[in-house]
């Protein structure tokens, strides 16, 4: 079985479902049966309680023949428990509950179960968030403050650009560079971030928003309808809204945090108070894992992930590979034993060869293990520069990855050298006025690694299309001269909700992106045909233009250590 994808020999439909009537788990029959039903609707529930297993009377299941753990009566009650379950099934007669429906005590059972949780969820009728710790007359207000303060941000974004019309996400980033100081108005309000400050944190208190395997399931059914301790349903009552789901709270939060990203992003002076309180905002949206729900790029998730309890460190891969449909590591193999760093090559090769400008997309903020400076994990860190809404990407390489995580690239490259002066002549195009200063057409970002720590520190880490982009590139040049290259991965293009297939090659010669590149330096002297990343760069272009630039690539196969 190929450990990096979902079977398709396997059954979509779980082991077992709980029918709620009669509070009895039924473990599928040959042709998907179900209590003598066959292939019947069911929901599922999303909570968290493995942090407060206990003594404490449990729930009654009947059917099962592992022991139900018992959660402290601080966390939630039996009867809160019930009622949840009732409430989840309203309108079918089975769910899918964890503690019902996965063998608590035969480990290969739970883990074949485990790479599962993508069908499991997905086929689902409907899904619910219990939010057991938050009483409704807390959440409520929470989730309608929040919900209030996002549509006051949209607001001012209408004003300012005389859009009728609700804004989109598209609409609100077509206008980033137009209106940033504009749109930091609400931004530097002490009440508004007072506000929002307020009701995010009455979210982020919620144990759900901590948790690991939550991070998946919130990813795997982002139309899960919240509900409190007591199991009533969140809702706002005004406009066109019903229950609240996992993706309204989404979306509230990255409308405010866009903006705030962007106040950051221009304004070099602000109040210290108001900072102070944005950073809080935009910490709070990371590690709730918000703040990657809305963006394409997937290893977004694994970053969030670390911001999440676990009682394993190997759960940080098996609590998410369901949302990229993989099966890694023993929910693959149940007989077999994995360690974490099995398991993030795993997952690493898996996403380089699902999709390599996504899997190169980050920066390392620390360095690698021996061999591994291709590799996504823990220490890799997603600047706003690298987090990209409605774009979808091109390969234009191949990345390899053999079971003992060597990396081999196959593909095009060219000399840094060549590539600045290229960057260089853009940027003479694209000056204003009598300005000395040329603006950069490219951004680099560095690896935090032993080969760049000569670099100029402040050039390490410089802003958005900052001028002394060139200088950075230079000196790189200067350093290490014929032995650092751009490898092309490939570009990142505008679309959202559409497949490259779906577009003609002259449409897509046309089309407006961004290149995107990893910065190797060779390792040893001679024909050694081993390389090291420190970091990657980004330069906008259309594939035309791309195509226009051959004369600098040539053909590259080499391994990245």
């Amino acid at each position: 079985m190929d450990p990096f994808s979902m079977s398709h020999h396997e059954t979509g439909w779980p082991l077992r479902l709980l029918h709620v009537s009669s509070m009895t788990s039924f473990e599928r029959q040959e042709g998907n049966i179900y209590r003598g039903v066959t292939e019947p609707e069911y929901n599922c529930i999303s909570y968290t309680w493995g942090r407060w297993m206990s003594e404490d009377r449990s729930i009654v299941i009947d059917g099962v023949n592992w022991p139900i753990p018992g959660v402290k009566q601080d966390c939630f009650s039996v009867q809160n428990f019930q009622q949840a379950i009732h409430r989840a099934s309203q309108g079918v007669a089975f769910i899918w509950l964890d503690v019902a429906c996965i063998d608590q005590k035969h480990r290969a059972v739970k883990m074949a179960e485990i790479g599962r949780q993508a069908a499991i969820f997905n086929g689902a009728r409907n899904s619910f968030i219990w939010l057991h710790s938050a009483p409704f007359a807390n959440l409520q207000p929470a989730v309608e403050g929040l919900a209030r303060l996002s549509s006051m941000l949209e607001e001012e974004v209408r004003e300012l650009c005389g859009y009728e019309s609700p804004a989109t996400e598209s609409s609100m980033m077509s206008i980033a560079g137009e209106h940033d100081v504009q749109l930091s108005a609400l931004c530097h309000n002490t009440e508004w971030l007072e506000s929002v400050l307020k009701n995010l944190e009455v979210l982020s208190q919620e144990p759900w928003f901590s948790s690991l395997w939550t991070l998946q399931e919130m990813y795997l059914r982002p139309d899960g309808k919240i509900l409190a301790r007591d199991a009533n349903t969140i809702s706002i009552q005004s406009g066109s809204h019903g229950p609240i789901t996992i993706a309204n709270i989404i979306m509230y939060a990255n409308t405010i945090r866009d903006q705030l990203v962007k106040t950051n992003r221009t304004q070099d002076e602000m109040e210290p108070s108001h900072e102070s309180s944005i950073q809080r905002i935009l910490v709070l949206i990371d590690q709730m894992g918000l703040a990657g729900s809305s963006f394409n790029n997937p290893c977004l998730l694994y970053s969030a992930a670390k911001h999440r309890t676990s009682f394993c460190s190997t759960d940080r891969i098996y609590g998410i590979m369901q949302v990229f449909g993989y099966k890694l590591g023993e929910a693959a193999f149940p007989l077999q034993s994995f360690s974490l760093l099995d398991l993030q090559i795993q997952l690493g090769a898996a996403f380089n060869k699902s999709s390599p400008v996504w899997a190169q997309l980050f920066v390392r903020e620390k360095p690698s293990q021996l061999g591994k400076s291709w590799l996504v994990d823990e220490d890799a860190a997603f600047p706003d520069r690298l987090q990209f809404a409605e774009t979808i990407p091109k390969s234009l390489c191949t990345i390899d990855v053999d079971s003992n995580g060597t990396c081999q690239f196959i593909g095009k490259s060219c000399m840094l050298e060549d590539m600045a002066c290229f960057w260089r002549r853009s940027s003479a195009v694209t000056a204003v006025g009598e300005s000395t200063e040329l603006p950069a057409v490219q951004d680099i970002l560095l690896d935090s690694v032993a080969e760049v720590s000569s670099i100029s520190a402040d050039l390490r880490n410089l802003s958005y299309k900052n001028p002394k982009q060139n200088d950075l590139a230079s000196q790189l040049v200067s350093h290490f001269g014929d032995k650092i290259r751009i490898l092309m991965v490939g570009m990142l293009l505008e679309g959202e909700g559409e497949t490259l297939d779906a577009r003609s090659e002259a449409e897509e010669q046309e089309e407006e992106g961004e290149v995107v590149g990893i910065l190797v330096v060779k390792l040893g002297n001679g024909e050694t045909k081993t390389w090291r990343r420190v970091g990657i760069c980004l330069w906008a272009s259309r594939m035309e233009d791309v195509c226009s630039t051959d004369n600098l690539w040539t053909e590259f196969t080499g391994i990245i250590q």
